[in-house]
Formats: C-alpha cells, structure tokens, sequence
C-alpha cells in the first residue's frame, strides 16, 4: 500500500527526510564549483538554497506526554521573551552568529527586543509600504535597495541571543527548537555550533537540535536578514516587517515519536455516517529499538466513542552525515574534539544501557564519522463512525482524536488532534460541503495589529472573529500566507470556512510567461516548497476547505506542479489559483481562459457583467467551476458601492458562490507626531522621503486598525445577514427568509418595531426562530390595529433579528434588520398658512417676512446670498449661506484620474464670494 508520506517528491527530500540545500542546476548557468562558491558568501540571494538542517514540515498538533498533558506538558519550554539584540544597517556587514553562540561572548552593550516582536515598531529600523513594486530593484535574486538616502547596500540585519537553562526533564529525549515564523531569512547557532537555515517568513522553522543542545544553561543565538532572495516571493500587498514573528520553543520528545499524523473525519453523504482516516509516521533513534504499537481514539464530550490499533509497518533505517558548519569550518570527523563534546553532553544523565553516549539521539560512529540515524515506519487506519455531527462553520462540531505511541504497556506519546467530520468538493459546478452547495460571504485578512505590526495575539484573533461574526462572515482568505496556526485552532471551534493561502506574490515582477518566476527552474524549488509545507502543517483543520497556491505570481510550471502535488497528497480538498489562466492579467467585463491548475475559477474584481455573463455560459454546465471571487469590493475610502448589486446577481445564480471582500483591516500602525499626537501612519509616514511608498493604499478595511467597524461595514452587513425579511402591507405579515445553509434558527429571535416620525410607539416579538430551516421561509403576522394614525406623520415598521448563544458574539446583537413603510402618509387636515409674505425691498438688501408672523429672511443683492434669517427677533445664522460646489477627493477620485480630469481648483472656489 502507498503510504501519504510517499506522495512527496523524492527530489524535494533528502533519503532521510531531512531538508537539504539543493544542488544548482546546470540551466542556471554556473558550474557547481562556482555556484557553490557564491552561495557560500551570498547565501540571501541564492534561491536555490532554501533550507539547511531543517526539519520536515509537519502537522502543528503539539505532542504531549499523556492525555492528562494536554495544555500543560513538562515537555513544552517557551523561549518567548526579552532578547538581547543588535541591529545592523546591511547584511554584508553582519556579525558573526558562531561568536555570539559562545559562552563567553559580551553582550551587554547590546539592547533588547521582544520576541516574538517586530523590529519595525521595537524601534530599529522603520516601516515601509509597498503595494506592487518591489523595495528593491527588479534584478532577482539580488537585493538593492531603492532608497537613495540608505543606499543600495541598506539590507537591515538583526543578531539575537538568548540564554535559557534546559528542564531536568528534559534528559534523554529528542529535542526540537521552533521558530514559528521570521522574516525573511533565519539563521541559528547553538553553544558555538552551527544549527541551520530557514527562509519563508510564515511558516516554521523547526531544527532537531539534540546534538546541540546540553543540560543547564545553553547560549542560543539567531540572525534574521531583512530581505533575501526570498523576498521576491512575499510581494505582498503589506508593510515590510522584520524579525522573530511568532512563538519560539523547545520541545522535547522521546526516543521513538510521532513524526507526523493526519487526521481528517469523512462524512458518507448518502448514509450521513462517517469514517476517521489517520496516517501517522514514526520515528525512533534508538539503535536497540523495541517493539512500538500504535492506538487511535476517537473522544466526544470525555466519552470514547471508537479506540483501534494502528498496525505499523517494518522499520527501515535512514542515515545522514553531520553537515560541515556553514561559516568555513571543514566537515569534522570522529575524531574531532568538538564533535566527541556533542555525543557526550548528556553522559551523566543516561540511566539505561540504551543511552549510552555513542547512541544517544542516534549518533553513531559510521565510516569515521558521525552519523545520525532514524528507524521509521508508517500506520494508516480507517474506521467507521456512527452518525457523528456534523461540522460546518454553522455548525462546527468537533472531535478530538488522540493517536497514542507505547512501548508495551508505556506510553511514549500522545498527539492529540482535533477533528471534524466533513466532505469537501468541486461536484457538477458547485462547491459543496456534506453535499450542499455553500455561499462564501467571506473577507481576505492580513495579520495586522496597529502597535504589534506583524506579531498578532490571541486576544486580537478572537476580536477578528467576533467582529466577522457580528458583521455576517462566514469565511476568511488568508491573504496571502499562511496564518499563525492558533487562529486556524479558533476557525475550527467557532466555525469559519477557510481559504489556506500558501506564502506566494511576485505581483512587482508581472504575469507574463516569459518574466513570472514560477515559469524559471531556479526558483521552482521556492515556489513548491511554500505550498508543501503549509498543507503539511495545516492539514488536520477542518475550518481549512480550500487550499490555495498563492497570489498575483503569474502561472508557470512550479504552479502546475504544485498543483498536482497537492491534489495527490490530499484529495479531499479543492484547490484554487486566482493567476491559473492564459491571459497575462485579469479582465473587468469579459471572461478569462482558465488554465487546469485550479479547481475554482476566482476572479479579482469582476464587474457585475463578468458575474452574469459567467453564470449565462455555465448555471447548468455540470462541467463548470464554481465562481467564487477571490478579491472584489475593495474596501479603501468611501467605498462598497454596488454592494447589494453583487449580491442581486449572486443569489440569481447558483454557479456563482459569492466572494471575499478585500480586505478585513486597515494596515495603519501606530506613531505619535510631532505636536504628542497618536495617529494611524501608513506608507510615507516613516523613514527618509525617497523611501518607496504607495501611500495609503494600505488602508482598504473593512475595519480600522483597532477593529472598530469603518461606516461601510453596516452595509456589507445589512446585505449578508442571515435572515431576509419582506412585508406584505395589504395582508399585514412579515415573511422570514434563512439564508443559512445548515443551520436552523434556533439562536435567533426576531421582533419588530414601529415608528412613527422616528419615535418608537409600538413594538412586540414573534419569539425564536427555531422552527424556520436552512433555506426556508416562515410567515409571521403584524398586529398594528392599535396604532393611532395621525395626518402628515410617517409610520415605519422595523424588523430586527437578534442573536443569543452565539460564540464569540454577545447575546442581543443585532444581526439583521429590514424597515419598511407600514402605512402611507394621511395628509393633513388643516392646510399650511395663506397668511403670505411681505417684502422689503432696499439698496442693498431684499427683506422677506411672513406677513403678521415671526420669520424674517434677509437677501444680498450683489450675490444673492442669505445673509440673516431670523425667529422672533432671534438670529439663527452664523454667516451667509452659500452654495459650495467642493468636497474634499476621495480615493476613488484620486484613483480614477479626477485630479487631471477637473479643474479642481476652479471647483473649490467656486461659489465663493469674490471666487
């Protein structure tokens, strides 16, 4: 049988899994001698190198020592905190991280920084705002910096170190430093030694650093390159944001340990029964390895509900050499001191014969060097469940399924992982989850926080969640990397369709075949490697329905691959490339040729033309993809218009599924002027003038920096509430619609409101919805015989829908609310005054008065201005009233060329007196 880990590409994978530089190729046009040369000096902007020593991406699930473990293991030490630091203008000139590593190196000259933290808003360095174009120049995979007043050298460096003290605890086990994610290039030294290399700013960085690693205290050390080779693949619509940008910890694992596991709950949409697939992968470093078995449970509420066996397959061995230390040391042998202190380290904390120092963390004495070695084998099982709930981001019922390591009776691990039982697919045109066609009301969202930059907290994700919720979302973009995992945790427990988006935007390159970076061999590696590490760590969410292989990056060969890779390693999600056509870029009105690399087609800002034409060519083709936009509405200024519009044509259409709109939240960050006064600076607003900017560009949200809602969000969600009402006058009912598409009503209570010239004279409930269904209407009456109707006043009546037992969203939120005109205006029964007007007319001035009344209004004659308009003798004007042809421009105006269209100076006099 194929195992899921044998879907990975053999050349993307050294034998032992481990990830490796990889060798140049001979179309790049360097001679290996060469090549290795360059990269020995400029490893930044070589994108043939990747990684080095880097552990293979796995599931984020946190592994624990028993069940009782879990959320407090022995096994897990934070190293987030305060850093020493040193920031350096280039990284040519960058100091050495072996030195810093050392025991006896002086930091104490040098700040501190939080980490994780971005360097930006920590004050070293400044931020900068770009939308398209590259803060260097177009010349990859060369970095210069287009900055004349920092120089084409400016490449900002940043040097930690840390000293921790290892837990006793933590003697005789595998041991593991991660870095969930830095920007753009990490590198990391341990005790002197030489641990590896990352790039890839949003997804972690994890080394096995047993060899490394002593008792007591140890001397960490990590340097960050502010922009790489890798750059050029993370042109995001973004700040550029430096640094260690989410958590940093050890774990430490037995000897034998849960590599890997990949969970997913299946639903059987004709019986709604389910099936648990698991897959997991062992490793064990003990050359005198015992037997190992395998369990898998399945637990609800603390009840469990099935427990199997995992058969696991014969072991095999797998081998590696020690890399040579990247700073010119030459690969040590056996006979190097300093490689006999690695194996040594933990002598005097062996208790068994099986940890005597020559096997410890697998080190063995091979051909006269030291070799790490691995036994590793594979288990999948899959067994039936009766009828389990559901999961949907209505209805997000989760399971924990627990997959449990033993040796004998012993337990050795636990990887516990949260599932859902769910099906995913592309079927005769729709996007279906459990068989049923969904609606996206969804949004893009950028990791952003005001003051944190980058770094985002758990207390801002569950704000984001909340406000999407009370705003009518029921899905999210990743726009355009992968998200700190916890917030894919919070999706799955509160209920949000996600887009999982790899770490991928050449947007300042272009799209055409012949220049887009994912058509060139050289950075093929770049391109596949982000897109295989996010699925393999994101893999068990069920809140993930989509993958997604990147943004704005052109297509080419990489995206083909990875296209095939990922429907090979998990075919029960679909995937999705907005760049997957033929036409260099996008269109407005007409529709594009779509390429095979995608299994939705998902436009950018198509007009409401392109949506119907579509859903004219394909509402009944079985063959279609569904429409889905990935971006549209973008929400910069005064903006969201034609937003009902959208969703008039949308609902029209079964083959169209709705879209995100760009994007959740206004990228400001914090800064203090001059004059002591907080502000939301965005591009321009920091650094010398000649630093590249798009300006404000960066402020398109549908909320503000802080999350409090812009005025268009009220319209965004007004148009995607979850109950429509309509009123029938003659008859005197209200007809409810659920826009829901599993859920019913049963957290929803609807009432009304009757007004009459604003002021509430009436009201009632019809009580819980619990008995309006997913798509069905319910017919309620409106008593409103009492009301008194009086001539000349207006009566409206309001229909609110209200939340209660809603996660996240406070009991009593108003989620919908439609108003209607309960009756039509009853004229008045007594005519206005005919008393009529005099009028005074002098030299310089026309006097109008209400003849035996208290209103004077007073005329300028050489203008025509109102001048004075007075009641009882009291003036009620501050100043003339004048027309006023002038408002201030809008993005939109500004976008659209009105400034060189219009005489805007003309406009803003005009009117004015003397103007």
């Amino acid at each position: 049988w194929l195992t899921p880990w044998e879907v990975r590409s053999k050349w993307l994978w050294s034998q032992d899994g481990e990830e490796k530089r990889q060798e140049p190729r001979a179309e790049d046009g360097f001679s290996k001698h060469k090549k290795a040369k360059k990269r020995q000096a400029e490893f930044w902007e070589d994108p043939s190198q990747q990684s080095e020593n880097r552990h293979p991406a796995r599931c984020s699930n946190r592994p624990v020592e028993s069940v009782d473990a879990v959320g407090k293991s022995a096994r897990h030490l934070s190293l987030n905190g305060q850093w020493k630091f040193h920031w350096q203008r280039t990284a040519r000139s960058r100091i050495g991280g072996r030195e810093v590593s050392q025991e006896d190196f002086d930091a104490t000259s040098w700040g501190e920084i939080p980490v994780p933290g971005n360097w930006e808003v920590n004050g070293y360095g400044y931020p900068i705002y770009t939308n398209v174009d590259y803060i260097f120049e177009h010349s990859p995979p060369t970095i210069r910096f287009k900055g004349a007043t920092e120089g084409q050298a400016y490449n900002p460096t940043g040097t930690y170190r840390h000293v921790f003290s290892l837990p006793e605890g933590f003697k005789g086990q595998e041991i593991f430093l991660h870095f969930g994610a830095v920007c753009s290039t990490l590198e990391v030294w341990l005790n002197g030694e030489y641990v590896g290399m990352s790039k890839d700013s949003k997804l972690p960085a994890e080394f096995r650093v047993t060899t490394f690693i002593r008792p007591g205290e140890n001397v960490l050390a990590a340097q960050v390159i502010c922009w790489s080779d890798a750059a050029y693949l993370e042109d995001q619509d973004m700040f550029w944001l430096a640094g260690i940008q989410r958590d940093v910890f050890l774990q430490a694992r037995p000897r034998a340990f849960l590599q890997d596991v990949f969970a997913r709950g299946r639903l059987e949409l004709g019986t709604r029964d389910g099936v648990l697939e698991v897959d997991a992968e062992v490793w064990d470093s003990r050359e005198k390895h015992t037997a190992l078995q395998l369990e898998v449970e399945l637990v609800k509420g603390g009840t469990t509900l099935v427990s199997q066996t995992m058969p696991l397959s014969s072991p095999t061995k797998h081998a590696y050499d020690f890399r040579a230390n990247r700073n010119g040391d030459q690969e040590s042998n056996g006979d190097s001191s300093e490689r006999r202190l690695l194996a040594s380290r933990w002598a005097d904390h062996t208790e068994t014969s099986d940890d005597d120092p020559q096997a410890v963390a697998g080190l063995s004495k091979a051909a006269g060097k030291l070799a790490w070695f691995d036994y590793r084998s594979c288990a999948s099982v899959t067994i039936p469940v009766s009828k389990p709930d559901a999961w949907t981001a209505e209805t997000p019922h989760l399971y924990s399924c627990r997959v449990t390591l033993k040796s004998g009776d012993t337990v050795l691990e636990v990887m516990p992982v949260t599932i859902g039982f769910r099906t995913v697919e592309v079927r005769a045109g729709r996007l279906l989850v459990n068989g049923k066609a969904i609606t996206i009301r969804g949004v893009n969202r950028h990791e952003h926080h005001a003051k944190t930059g980058h770094v985002i907290d758990e207390e801002t994700m569950r704000l984001d969640l909340q406000r999407m919720k009370e705003l009518n979302f029921n899905a999210v973009r990743c726009s355009h990397y992968p998200p700190d995992s916890r917030f894919l945790e919070l999706c799955d427990e509160y209920g949000m369709y996600v887009v999982d988006e790899a770490n991928l935007e050449t947007h300042g390159i272009g799209y055409k075949t012949e220049e887009t970076l994912a058509g060139k061999p050289a950075w093929e590696m770049g391109h596949l490697l982000r897109v295989q590490r996010m699925m393999e760590r994101d893999k068990n969410h069920p809140s993930v329905i989509v993958w997604s292989l990147g943004n704005e990056a052109g297509n080419g060969t990489a995206f083909h691959r990875a296209y095939m890779w990922a429907k090979r390693r998990d075919p029960s999600r679909p995937v999705q490339y907005e760049n997957a056509r033929f036409e260099e870029l996008w269109q407005t009105h007409t529709l594009e040729t779509i390429d095979d690399n995608t299994d939705i087609f998902c436009p950018m800002y198509p007009s409401h033309k392109k949506l119907e034409l579509y859903a004219n060519t394909y509402d009944n083709d079985p063959r279609a993809r569904p429409l889905i936009m990935c971006e549209y509405a973008h929400a910069m200024g005064n903006s969201v218009g034609a937003f009902k519009e959208y969703w008039q044509v949308i609902e029209a259409h079964p083959v169209l599924q709705g879209g995100f709109i760009w994007d959740w939240v206004d990228q400001g960050v914090e800064k203090t002027t001059e004059a002591g006064k907080k502000i939301f600076g965005f591009g321009g607003d920091f650094g010398p003038t000649d630093t590249p900017s798009d300006r404000n560009f960066c402020c398109n949200g549908v909320v503000q920096p802080d999350r409090t809602p812009n005025p268009h969000a009220w319209e965004i969600k007004a148009v995607q509430q979850p109950v429509v009402a309509t009123f029938d006058g003659q008859a005197s009912t209200v007809t409810l619609r659920s826009r829901l598409d599993f859920a019913t009503c049963s957290h929803l209570t609807a009432g009304w409101s009757i007004e009459e010239n604003g002021r509430e004279v009436a009201s009632g409930s019809w009580g819980v919805l619990d008995d309006l269904m997913p798509g069905q209407t319910k017919t309620v009456a409106l008593d409103a015989s009492t009301i008194d109707r009086k001539p000349g006043c207006e009566y409206m009546i309001m229909v609110t829908v209200k939340c209660s037992g809603l996660p996240l969203v406070a009991d009593g939120t108003t989620l919908a609310w439609n108003q209607f005109e309960l009756f039509p205006k009853l004229p008045l029964t007594k005519p206005p005054s005919q008393a009529g007007v005099a009028a005074v007319d002098g030299e310089q001035t026309l006097e109008i008065s209400e003849a035996g009344g208290d209103w004077t209004i007073t005329m300028e004659k050489s203008c025509g201005f109102i001048s004075s308009v007075k009641s009882g003798g009291v003036e009620l004007l501050a100043g003339h009233l004048q027309p006023n042809f002038w408002r201030p421009p809008t993005d939109n105006d500004l976008g659209a060329g009105i400034p060189r269209l219009l005489d805007f100076e003309g406009w803003h006099k005009a009117g004015r007196v003397g103007g």
